[in-house]
């Protein structure tokens, strides 16, 4: 019999640095494991600041959670710490947070040309590894052609009000699980990772998609 086929939907924002964590510890679960031979990966919107204009991820800590700026540094350099043992680079100090909604709507474009993964990856070390800020059409451009999206889409992407609708529509669909923060991780639609947790839970959650595909299988077999 075959190996099954496993749907991994991610929610994650741009700018959530334990959301380009979270991936790579499901990335290196699916490595280490032989049980699904086909594995469809989708990646959905989440927006952790709309409509916020870029400020310092400091000032937009401080102002929702308090603590002193040495606090949130403190933090930083610990993720960053984290970060390293997935062979991440992260340079946390001192970077922008805002609105991701114009980069969301490039990895829908994305999307439709097979591009999705190789541009999230772009905007992640752009933004985490290299300090560019990925917020406004004139830095995301630049990233969108490296991958491969053609010059015309993108304009014509920021020239109009496409995947507006699907990027709310995301956001309710990851409320409506129960979930209100990224990185989230829906197995086949039934099964949840929520946080980046440790490598073992992604690879429990497998297991037991696994086991369930063996149960409907041996059902049908009767």
């Amino acid at each position: 019999m075959s190996s099954p086929v496993v749907e991994i939907q991610i929610w994650s924002d741009l700018i959530c640095p334990w959301c380009w964590i979270g991936k790579r510890r499901l990335e290196r679960a699916l490595r280490n494991s032989s049980l699904f031979a086909d594995i469809k990966v989708r990646h959905r919107a989440f927006r952790l600041m709309p409509e916020l204009i870029p400020l310092p991820v400091i000032d937009v800590l401080q102002q929702r959670y308090g603590g002193s700026a040495e606090q949130i540094v403190a933090i930083q350099q610990r993720i960053e710490k984290i970060a390293a043992e997935e062979s991440l680079i992260y340079r946390l100090v001192g970077t922008q947070g805002a609105d991701t909604l114009q980069a969301h709507r490039l990895l829908y474009l994305a999307h439709r040309q097979g591009l999705q993964e190789v541009l999230l990856e772009r905007f992640y070390s752009a933004y985490f590894s290299e300090g560019t800020p990925i917020f406004d059409t004139d830095t995301l451009a630049p990233l969108a052609l490296d991958v491969g999206l053609e010059r015309t889409a993108v304009a014509a992407l920021f020239a109009g009000q496409d995947f507006i609708a699907e990027i709310e529509d995301d956001q309710r669909r990851l409320q409506r699980y129960g979930a209100n923060g990224v990185p989230f991780f829906l197995m086949d639609g039934r099964i949840a990772v929520n946080g980046a947790q440790p490598i073992e839970a992604f690879s429990d959650a497998l297991a037991q998609l696994n086991a369930d595909a063996a149960s409907q299988s041996a059902f049908f077999l009767r």
